[in-house]
């Protein structure tokens, strides 16, 4: 029986090697899959890092374009005020300018349609320059030394 027991003895001990053997080689696949886990993961965290520091960057980067899109918007709204302002100043002169226009056409027509009272040549100067210092004012006949005159001083 000791001869049953050594060889049983013998396979139980050559199972359990077999065994040991196994258990040693699937906790060396294990602790290779764990390192190779833990590179991995190292890898990763690192670019996570990296990933993390461009939305950042991204984030101001998008920040800043927002305020300098608000700037230009800003300068435009301020150019189209501007130009708004400036196409009613200039509606408002060339109004000013039509009423001035009619004003001086009357008065010019009104000029033209006067005639000279006499045939004489002296009385028609006499009337034409009344006329001149009707329409310019006594200060300019003043200043250019000719005493007005009418057609009663004759």
């Amino acid at each position: 029986m000791a001869w049953l027991t050594r060889r049983l003895l013998g396979y139980v001990s050559g199972g359990l090697g077999v065994l040991l053997l196994v258990a040693c080689g699937f906790g060396w696949l294990q602790t290779d899959r764990l390192n190779a886990a833990k590179r991995t993961i190292t890898s990763l965290s690192g670019e996570v890092a990296l990933l993390v520091q461009r939305v950042k960057s991204d984030t101001q980067l998008i920040a800043t374009r927002d305020q300098l899109i608000g700037t230009q918007n800003q300068a435009v709204l301020a150019m189209q005020q501007a130009a708004d302002a400036d196409r009613t100043a200039y509606q408002s002169r060339i109004n000013a300018a039509e009423k001035l226009a009619k004003v001086q056409t009357n008065r010019a027509k009104d000029v033209m349609s006067r005639q000279a009272s006499t045939e004489d040549e002296l009385e028609r100067s006499r009337e034409a320059l009344r006329l001149i210092q009707e329409m310019v004012g006594n200060e300019a006949a003043g200043r250019v030394g000719v005493e007005p005159t009418t057609s009663e001083s004759k």
